[in-house]
C-alpha cells in the first residue's frame, strides 16, 4: 500500500500489509475507554524519497478532550527491542487510527519530530469508512508544524484547499495555544492541590521532566530572545512583499513596452 506525498524530497509512502492488519489488531484490543490507538512506524528511508514502512508497535497514551499524555519511556524501551532484530530499521513515523487530525495529533507529531532522523511521516488508519465501508488509510509528511496546521485545515474545509500558514501568523498561534495549555494546567495543578481532582503520578513524572528540560535563562534574555526572532521574520516577510511588489511592476512595463 502506498500514498504520494505532499512535501518535497519524498515521493511515495510504501506501508506492509503486515502494518496495517497490526494496526487493526492494536484497534480491536485496545482498552474499552480508549477511543482510538496510536503507535511508531518502523522503516527505511531510500535514496530515490521513498519511505518503506516494515513494522510497527503501539505506545500506550492517555487521551482526553483536553490533553495527551504519550508514555515516551515506553516507546524508547519498544524501540530498543524492535531495534535488536532488525538493525537497519529507523523510526520514520507514527500511526494513528480514525480519519482526524486535531490540537493532540500537534503534539504528537511534535514528539516525532525529535525522535525521527528525518521528517516523520503521520499515518491514519479510518478502521471502518461510513463513505465505502472500506479500511482507508492516508499518509501525511511534513518537516514542520505549520504544515500539519494546513492538513488539519484542509480536512475540516470542504474544498480541501487551505491556504499557508506565514510565520508570523504561525507564532500567533502557536503563542495562543501555548497559553491556552498553561492555563489548563494551571486549573489541573489547582484542583489537585485543593483536593477537588485526584493526582495522577504519570502526569506528575511529565510535568517534573517537562520543568527539569526548561533552559535556565532570564526572563529579560528569553524576551530579548523572542523580539529578536520576531524583527527576523517581519524583515523577511517585509523584503518578501517588496520583492513581490518588484516583480509586478516589472511585468506590467514589459507588458506595457510590448504593446506599444
Amino acid at each position: 500500500m502506498s500514498s504520494k506525498d505532499l512535501a518535497t524530497g519524498i515521493k511515495y509512502v510504501n506501508i506492509k500489509l503486515d502494518v496495517i492488519f497490526s494496526i487493526l489488531d492494536f484497534y480491536e484490543r485496545r482498552g474499552a475507554n480508549d477511543q482510538r490507538v496510536m503507535g511508531t512506524l518502523l522503516g527505511t528511508h531510500d535514496a530515490g524519497g521513498v519511505i518503506e514502512v516494515n513494522a510497527c508497535f503501539m505506545v500506550p497514551h492517555k487521551e482526553t478532550e483536553e490533553e495527551v499524555a504519550v508514555d515516551k519511556l515506553a516507546a524508547h524501551k519498544m524501540f530498543e527491542l524492535h531495534k535488536k532484530a532488525n538493525s537497519s530499521d529507523t523510526i520514520v513515523g507514527w500511526f494513528a487510527t480514525g480519519n482526524a487530525i486535531n490540537e493532540h495529533s500537534l503534539l504528537i507529531h511534535e514528539f516525532y519530530t525529535g525522535a525521527c532522523v528525518k521528517a516523520p511521516v503521520h499515518v491514519l488508519v479510518e478502521t471502518i469508512s461510513k463513505i465505502n465501508r472500506r479500511i482507508d488509510v492516508k499518509a501525511f509528511h511534513t518537516a514542520d508544524s505549520s504544515a500539519i496546521e494546513i492538513f488539519k485545515q484542509g480536512m475540516i474545509q470542504k474544498e480541501k484547499v487551505a491556504p499557508a500558514l506565514s510565520d508570523i501568523d504561525l507564532i500567533r498561534n502557536s503563542c495562543e495555544t501555548i497559553l491556552t495549555r498553561l492555563d489548563q494546567l494551571i486549573v489541573y495543578v489547582e484542583d489537585v492541590l485543593a483536593g477537588k481532582k485526584k493526582g495522577d503520578s504519570h502526569v506528575g513524572r511529565m510535568l517534573t521532566e517537562l520543568i527539569m528540560n526548561l533552559p535556565q535563562i532570564k526572563p529579560e534574555q528569553f524576551k530579548e530572545t523572542i523580539n529578536r526572532d520576531l524583527k527576523d521574520n517581519l524583515m523577511v516577510l517585509y523584503l518578501s512583499k517588496l520583492i513581490e511588489n518588484q516583480i509586478s511592476i516589472q511585468d506590467k512595463l514589459l507588458t506595457m513596452a510590448l504593446n506599444a
